[in-house]
Formats: C-alpha cells, structure tokens, sequence
C-alpha cells in the first residue's frame, strides 16, 4: 500500500511538472499566432504552417519517434549513448531531406526559406527531445519542464520582437527562433545531462541497427500521425489560399490549448504504465488507462462546452473580427479534438506495450481514411470540411482501437498466470 501511494504521489507531482513546462511552452506558440494575426499576419501565419506540415513528418519519421522507444525502455536494454547517436545521424538526414524539398517546393523564395529555417530549429528541438526522453525514463519531469519554459519565454521575447521590429519579416523571426532552440539543447539540456551520464557517442553500427529495427514501425506510425493531421492542411492550401491556411491553423491552435493538461499526463504516464505492464500489474495498467480517459473526457467536454457558448467572443478578442467570423468552424475543430485526446490515452496504453506494428496497422488504415474524408469534402466544403474530415477519421480509429488495448490486457493476465504456474 505504500508503494501504491507513494507512486500515486509521484505521478500527480510529475503530472503538475510537466503540465507547467507545457503550460508555458503551448501559451508561446498560441501568443506566436496570436501576435501573426494582430499585426494582420495571416498568409504569414499559413506559411510559417505550411513549412511546419512539410518539416515535422520528415523529422518525425528521420528522428524514429525514439524518445517513446527510450522513455518505455523499463529493461533498459540500450544505452542513452546509442539513442544520442542515432538521434545525430536522423537529424542531419532530416535537415537535408528538408533543404531538398526546400529547392524543389516551387511556392517562392520565402516559402523555401522558411522551411529551411523550420528545419533547423526542428534539428535543435529533436537533440532536446532525446535527451528529454531519458529524463522521463528516470522520471526526472522537472528538468523536461524546466527545458520547455526557458524555450518557450525566451523564444516568445526573441521572435515577437524580431518580427516587430523587422517590419513583419518572417524569414528574421524565424530564424531567430532556429538560433535560441539550438542553443537551449546545448547550454542547458545537454549541460543537465552531462550531470547523470557520461556521454560518449560512439557509432556502434550493429546496436544503431537493431535500435533502428524497433523504432521503424513506431516511426512510421507517428509520422502518418502527423500526415492524419496535416493532410487537411494540405487540401485546403491546394484547394483554397495561405490565408486560410492561416485561418484554419489559428483556430486549430487556440482550440489545442486544452492539450496542455492531457499532454502531461501521457507523458507521465506512459513510462508508469510500461513498468505496470513489466511487472505484470495489469489491473493497475487498466485503472490508470481509465483514469486518464475520465480526465481527457472532462477536460474535452469542458472545452467544447466553453467553445460553444463563448467562443466567438472569445476568438474575437484575441485574434481580430475576420477569424472570429469562422465560429461553425471552431466548433468542428474543438469537437474533432476532444475525440483525438481521447484516441491519445488509449495510444498511450498501447505504445507502453510496446506493440509498434499493430498501431502502424492501424495508422496506414487512419491515413487512407482521412484522405478519403479530405477528398471529398474539402473541394465542395473548404475549412469546415476540413475539419469534419478530422472528426470522421479519429471517430474510425477510435473503434478500431479498442479491441487492441482489450488483448494487451488479456495478453498480460495470461502472462502473469503463467508466471504464478512456474
């Protein structure tokens, strides 16, 4: 009973850690859009998304999604040495990946530059990451927290100043932000690292191998993910303009903001529920899942209740009058992601069962979904029908997942009645 309580205890402390450094870092990219749109930024704000929806699913799938891989590794079968080396080979891979893309996009010399500089700052935030991913194996949230808050406060100051002052120019803010997100992983997230670990990077070709071989399937479902997520966005740049590009991500964003409280708990939770799961505690893992559903579901419906009363005003204030008039889109959005936070507790259950193929499975199916929603309803219905699309397909994938994280229970129970056999 102890043991119970007092990690309970330190599963609420870390919860309030990390929903801090998330608090902070989340309120810098909201202010960043909102800051875009009063200085009538708005194509800025499509094209600074754009390059995002191009740069993350390359660098989600170079980078292999390995800091879920390390911060579930319970056994501790690889050394952090073997992540980190990885982790330098899939950045620069990415940043080049990217850079090609750049040069071959045709949209213009901003466009292509932007995504660039997207690039480099994403090669700063994916070193931090893996780092950060060890730090959550060992459970140490504060330092994550500590690392999100510094980047989130002095990137805000640097980009929204640079912005202003350049007159609008978003190649110098974006820039500006490349520069302070490097320097973060060095000065500050490698330093702390450096206090718990040696690190010695050696290119130990057989281990980056084998690590690779397990990353892949986890890689290539977090990269269809974020395809799942920006695929509207690419129908309604190919069927619509940048501005609505902007429009679309603005109101996505500010109805994101609710991810900052079930963000925490996930990553919080998914190194617990893999130890669960280890040690063949099943009806904890199962109690934990549930009440992580419990939370996201109150959490969602208060959201969605807020954004359907007040909302428009709301959206009104903070942005201006000409994204507020999109208040039936706002409403499908914060619906469509009330049901992924949901959809994201049970992926958390089932990535600390470490069943990557399964979830790719599931992901490739997620993916032809969405286009097909896209395809259909974007041409005739724009935005709004982007934003339906998003609701259909994590509806779909909802359903499909729940028989899966059913046998990951049933599989354990079995597991641990053959252990008590023997």
């Amino acid at each position: 009973m102890e043991k119970v309580s007092r990690e309970t205890k330190t599963f609420f402390s870390n919860t309030v850690w990390f929903f801090m450094g998330n608090l902070v870092y989340s309120l810098y990219q909201f202010l960043i859009i909102i800051i875009f749109a009063k200085l009538n930024g708005e194509s800025d704000i499509g094209i600074m998304t754009m390059a995002t929806a191009i740069v993350a699913p390359i660098f989600t799938f170079t980078c292999l999604n390995m800091r879920q891989v390390l911060a579930t590794d319970a056994k501790k079968e690889y050394d952090i040495n073997s992540y980190l080396s990885i982790r330098i080979i899939s950045v620069c891979v990415g940043f080049c990946l990217c850079g090609l893309i750049a040069v071959l996009y045709g949209q213009g010399f901003v466009e292509s530059i932007i995504i660039i500089l997207m690039a480099l700052a994403r090669s700063g935030e994916s070193l931090s990451d893996i780092v950060h991913g060890e730090f959550q194996r060992r459970e140490l949230i504060k330092w994550i927290s500590g690392s999100l808050i510094i980047r989130g406060v002095i990137t805000l100051f640097i980009v929204s100043i640079t912005y202003y002052l350049s007159n609008n120019n978003i190649i110098i803010a974006m820039l500006a932000q490349a520069i302070v997100w490097i320097c973060v992983f060095y000065f500050r997230d490698l330093s702390i690292l450096r206090r718990y670990l040696k690190i010695k990077i050696v290119f130990n070709w057989i281990e980056i191998k084998r690590l690779v071989w397990i990353c892949l399937p986890l890689a290539l479902t977090a990269t269809i993910n974020i395809l799942i997520v920006n695929i509207p966005r690419y129908f309604i740049d190919a069927y619509t303009s940048k501005e609505e590009v902007g429009i679309y991500s603005a109101l996505s964003g500010f109805v994101s903001m609710g991810t900052i409280i079930t963000t925490a708990i996930f990553y919080v939770a998914s190194p617990r529920l893999a130890k669960l799961l280890v040690e063949h505690r099943t009806r904890d893992y199962l109690k934990l899942l549930v009440l992580m559903e419990g939370i996201v579901f109150i959490v969602g419906m208060m959201v969605l209740s807020l954004m359907y009363v007040w909302g428009p005003l709301i959206v009104k204030v903070v942005f201006n009058s000409n994204i507020a008039q999109h208040s039936d889109l706002m409403i499908v959005l914060t619906l469509s992601w009330m049901i992924n936070i949901l959809l994201g507790a049970l992926g958390v259950g089932v990535t600390a069962a470490r069943r990557f193929v399964t979830q790719l499975s599931f992901e490739v199916i997620t993916l032809f979904v969405v286009g097909i929603f896209c395809f259909f309803l974007v041409p005739s219905l724009g935005m709004i029908g982007a934003a339906w699309s998003l609701v259909g397909t994590y509806t779909v994938k909802y359903i499909v997942q729940l028989p899966l994280v059913w046998l990951i229970i049933k599989k354990n129970l079995e597991e641990r009645k053959n252990l008590i056999r023997e």
